[in-house]
């Protein structure tokens, strides 16, 4: 996937959650602790929420944090594992 579509993805992400506009994610999963994926994840309904800042986390511009709208859960994602948005491929 190309990282500069994901930029792209996201920077629409952020401008209709800042209008209260959900829209929907398709990405991989991974946890870097364990090494481990859990395979495809698909959120229907998501918005983006503050993630971690640059002094909190070396991985702050990677990782992308959501809220599911449907279930209420607080997500996050790794930007190079985001698939689709909006149901468009990035891939």
């Amino acid at each position: 996937m190309s990282i500069n579509r994901a930029k792209v993805a996201v920077k629409q992400m952020r401008e209709m959650s800042h209008a209260g506009i959900p829209f929907s994610i398709t990405y991989q999963t991974f946890n870097h602790t364990k090494g481990t994926s859990k395979g495809t994840k698909v959120v229907d309904k998501a918005i983006l929420r503050k993630g971690y800042k640059k002094d909190q986390s070396s991985k702050s511009d990677m990782l992308i944090a959501y809220k599911d709208i449907n279930t209420g859960e607080e997500r996050q994602f790794y930007l190079p594992l985001l698939l689709k948005f909006n149901k468009i491929c990035l891939i």
